[in-house]
């Protein structure tokens, strides 16, 4: 009863609630007296028993306290209240009974990380309490409430496909790599584990954040799918261009000079990421396949030789000169051929004599024109010609081949032999009468040589091939006929009665 009249006088002569100061007094009486009084009764509870969210959303998290004795409670001062999630402080004490809780922060890169991993049930706290009364005035308690939080897995967003790092897609070649990846966000980021899948032109998938492919020239479609495993998955698709590459010739080899007929190797080292090289040489108007050939020279000049290497879509080329000199003939083996094709000798040969010559006589390219000259001024043509044997004489045939620059030759050794006069007839009188004169002569042949016809009777000599003698002695006159040519001679006997 004295509680009650101090209380009442103060709230009396202040407010309709007592004031800290007559508090204070009345609790110091109190004391003085040893009566102890009664703790603050204060609850506390959520708005929901549960809530509901997404990983990496925001919920609106509320409470509300009330005191079983205000009175006790500062007059006109709210209630401050303090939010745990998982035991970990959320919001420190404040006079908001209510606040948008964010399940999220950002990294270094203003993604979105969730700070709880869904799908999970996780555990809300608040703990509410009056303001502290001055020192001296009671206990204060504070009260503590839970609810449920349910927090659902975050959805995976693939905002874009990358090449190289970055959206623009132009310039992809197929000479280099192209490192695909992606753009993409999710909440429970730092929770799940995520499985990415690339297929590209509905080849064989490839598995890794990262995809390091070389592709060849055209329209291509890339698929990406990222599986956190949780029961997301976000799918993306990009379609692009890669641009063809020129074949690259590294290497481009033609012998600077060569010879006419002997072969040359023409090469070239060339090479393409993807597409099948089509490798031509053109030269002297002629085409050749391969990344190595062999070419002979037509002839001896200044050449162009030309490679072209195709992929079907571009075509790379190099050019190049060659000199080739030319290669003289060769002739050799001079010889003579009888019937029947057996070599004869050069050196038994009769003046006069028709005779079957031959050589051999070639060249790599060019057409070889043929010359004789023989050991009697004779000049004849031709692989194979016919000679006519002068008068005897000894020495060299040369024979020339030439093509269209230079010119080779070839000796051979010839000797013609002389062959003696032919006597063919004799004209003499079968009877002279003693003390006459007769006329006598005779023929011969010879095939080149100049005759001399010498008449000889009784040791007298008579030249010409007709000749008046004198017959003075009786009986058989006995005469010898000698037809001479440059060497030799021949004889013949006549005789006149």
């Amino acid at each position: 009863m004295s509680r009650s009249r101090l209380m009442s006088s103060s709230v009396h002569a202040v407010d309709a609630r007592p004031s800290w100061s007559a508090l204070a007094w009345v609790a110091s009486l109190l004391l003085g007296l040893g009566v102890v009084p009664s703790a603050h009764a204060l609850d506390v509870e959520f708005l929901e028993t549960s809530y509901d969210a997404v990983a990496g959303g925001t919920v609106s998290i509320g409470a509300v306290a009330s005191a079983s004795n205000p009175a006790e409670c500062v007059a006109g001062e709210p209630f401050t209240y303090r939010f745990n999630l998982n035991g970990i402080t959320v919001r420190d004490y404040s006079t908001d009974a209510t606040f948008d809780l964010e399940l999220f922060f950002l990294d270094s890169e203003n993604n979105v990380l969730s700070i709880v991993d869904g799908p999970s049930v996780n555990t809300l706290s608040v703990t509410a309490r009056c303001p502290e009364p001055p020192q001296g005035v009671g206990i204060i308690t504070s009260q503590e409430a839970t609810a449920t939080l349910n927090v659902a897995n975050g959805a995976v967003t693939i905002d874009a496909i990358l090449t190289n790092g970055t959206t623009d897609h132009s310039g992809l070649t197929e000479a280099s790599g192209i490192v695909f990846s992606a753009d993409w966000t999710d909440a429970d980021r730092g929770f799940d584990t995520h499985t990415f899948t690339w297929v590209i032109d509905g080849g064989d998938p490839i598995t890794g954040e990262f995809a390091n492919v070389g592709l060849d020239d055209g329209e291509h479609t890339i698929e990406l799918s990222i599986d956190d495993n949780e029961g997301s998955v976000a799918t993306k698709s990009l379609t692009f261009d890669v641009a063809n590459v020129v074949p690259t010739i590294s290497s481009f080899s033609v012998p600077a000079n060569g010879q006419e007929g002997a072969s040359m190797l023409l090469s070239a080292n060339v090479s393409d990421p993807f597409d099948d090289l089509s490798v031509t040489w053109t030269v002297a108007g002629q085409e050749y396949q391969g990344r190595q050939v062999n070419w002979i020279p037509p002839n001896q000049g200044s050449w162009l030789v030309e490679l072209e290497v195709d992929d079907g879509t571009d075509i790379a080329t190099r050019t190049a000169t060659t000199t080739v000199v030319n290669v003289p003939p060769i002739v050799a083996n001079a010889r003579r051929v009888l019937d029947g094709g057996a070599v004869g000798s050069l050196t038994e040969i009769d003046e006069g004599t028709t005779v079957q010559l031959a050589v051999d006589a070639t060249d790599i390219v060019d057409v070889v024109t043929v010359s004789w000259l023989m050991p009697d001024g004779a000049e004849l043509d031709g692989l194979t010609p016919t000679w006519v044997a002068g008068n005897q004489v000894t020495g060299n045939a040369t024979v020339i081949a030439e093509d269209d620059v230079v010119s080779a030759s070839t000796n051979a050794f010839v000797r013609v032999r002389n062959v003696p006069p032919t006597i063919t007839g004799v004209n003499v009188p079968t009877a002279v009468d003693e003390g006459d004169t007769a006329t006598l002569s005779a023929t011969a042949i010879d095939p080149f040589d100049t005759l001399t016809y010498e008449w000889e009777l009784n040791g007298q000599i008579y030249t010409g091939q007709s000749v008046d003698i004198p017959f003075n002695d009786p009986g058989t006159a006995l005469l010898t006929l000698s037809v001479i040519d440059d060497e030799v001679s021949v004889s013949q006997q006549v005789e006149v009665e």
